[in-house]
Parts: C-alpha cells; sequence; structure tokens
C-alpha cells in the first residue's frame, strides 16, 4: 500500500495488516485503492469521544480539516 500522510493518520499500520482482507472482500464493486481510501475517509468522519479531565466530550472532525486521503494497491505476485 502506497498511501498519504492522511490515510497513514487514519489508519495503523497494524491494523492495515489485520483488517485489509476484510476490507477487501467487503468492496468487491470497487478498486482495491477506492476500499482502502474510503475506508480511511470514513475514519475522518466518524465521531470521536475525547476524555479530559474525566469528562467525556463527542468530537467530529470539520470538512476543512481532513487531510487528503488517497492510496494505490499494488499487489506483487
Amino acid at each position: 500500500i502506497l498511501a498519504s500522510d492522511g490515510f497513514w493518520d487514519m489508519v495503523n499500520r497494524r491494523e492495515i495488516t489485520e483488517t485489509i482482507q476484510k476490507i477487501l472482500e467487503e468492496n468487491k464493486n470497487i478498486t482495491h485503492s477506492e476500499a482502502l481510501t474510503s475506508f480511511a475517509v470514513n475514519r475522518w468522519k466518524q465521531e470521536w469521544t475525547i476524555i479530559q479531565n474525566n469528562q467525556k466530550t463527542q468530537y467530529t472532525m470539520p470538512y476543512g480539516h481532513w487531510d487528503d486521503v488517497s492510496s494505490y494497491y499494488i499487489e506483487i505476485i
């Protein structure tokens, strides 16, 4: 996977090795790169729980604050 920092900001390198097959299998109608990019973009859109001073706050990243997300999936046989 060759991807932008916006992708890696939302997808942990260890996590991707565990979940890549699931992501690709669930998205048969689009390319692997589109499936991976969509996965990361959805992470930017999700609601986060932030705990500060023992108080929980729900937070959603404003659209203009998202980083660019792009990815290339190259299968080496």
